[in-house]
């Protein structure tokens, strides 16, 4: 079973649509996933990730499921007003990490949610849900979860060549990464980057008779691009977020 995680094409934020850029690379991902035939599409209820998976979808004739989970990470960081001012949200991967990582429970695994930017603003419990989501999509493609393993039911022999793609955004695709390996999300937003319509990619993985876990693959993979004899072969670099007296939250 393959799992793939796209973030949207390059975004017009102000209308949570797609550049003309965005839009270009949009067709180029989708003239990678239609040949993958996707068993199910799942999308974010934001219009930058619906218009990025408009080609897949009509490519492919798979309908996608519309999730509110799939939204861009909702949750602020912690807000101290001697350090931050009068800001009223604070966008977690847009603090520096100079700041994070000396806080050693914001790149342990299990503490993260309980260090200091994070402590006491739902980060545990909606991790949990996240997980919980993916668990009953796993689970109807015959996938259940027991602890940190997937046990394969009889129904996982008809699944096992499935493909199941995701169209999010920066932060949720890091967060259902977290979701499904033992790994600090402060870490994943902090160190790792996911460029437009980047495919980050799992698999069912047999670790024993009838236990399985999700590796991962691939992060940020943008071969579509490869080939293409246009001017989207790089992805933009540097400045992709907003500076820290921005009150708002990047929309990345």
């Amino acid at each position: 079973m393959r799992i793939l995680v796209c973030r949207h094409g390059y975004p017009d934020y102000e209308h949570d649509s797609l550049t003309e850029r965005g839009k270009m690379e949009a067709e180029l991902l989708s003239r990678r996933l239609a040949p993958l035939k996707p068993t199910k599409i799942y999308c974010s209820i934001l219009g930058r990730a619906k218009l990025t998976a408009k080609p897949t979808v009509e490519k492919t004739g798979v309908e996608p499921v519309i999730c509110d989970w799939l939204q861009e990470y909702p949750l602020s960081a912690r807000i101290f007003p001697e350090r931050d001012g009068d800001m009223s949200w604070l966008c977690p991967w847009a603090i520096g990490h100079e700041e994070w990582f000396t806080d050693e429970k914001s790149i342990s695994a299990n503490d993260w949610p309980d260090c200091e930017r994070c402590e006491g603003k739902g980060f545990r419990e909606y991790q949990e849900k996240l997980r919980g989501k993916l668990d009953e999509i796993f689970a109807e493609h015959g996938l259940v979860r027991e602890g940190a393993f997937y046990r394969a039911t009889p129904e996982y022999e008809a699944h096992k060549d499935d493909v199941i793609i995701f169209f999010c955004h920066f932060g949720a695709s890091m967060a259902l990464l977290s979701a499904l390996l033992p790994v600090s999300l402060i870490t994943l937003w902090n160190g790792f980057n996911i460029d437009p319509t980047g495919v980050t990619e799992y698999m069912a993985d047999k670790v024993d008779a009838n236990r399985f876990i999700m590796r991962c693959i691939r992060l940020n993979d943008v071969s579509h691009f490869y080939g293409s004899d246009n001017e989207y072969v790089d992805p933009p670099r540097g400045g992709w977020y907003l500076p820290r007296e921005k009150k708002d939250a990047p929309q990345v």
